[in-house]
């Protein structure tokens, strides 16, 4: 999907698949198939507390 960002005006690229991605294409890896633990910016961890 090819796309333009709302305030640099620069393209951005996105994927449509029906496969689902494990990692951050863009990601630095140390071999074939692996990435390296805290490397993989795709996925965020986030802590929530007092939702109630």
């Amino acid at each position: 999907v090819r796309a333009v960002g709302e305030n640099s005006f620069q393209p951005k690229i996105g994927f449509k698949t029906r496969y689902g991605m494990v990692g951050n294409p863009f990601a630095t890896a140390s071999s074939a198939g692996t990435i390296a633990a805290g490397t993989n910016y795709y996925y965020r961890i986030v802590k929530v507390s007092n939702l109630m």
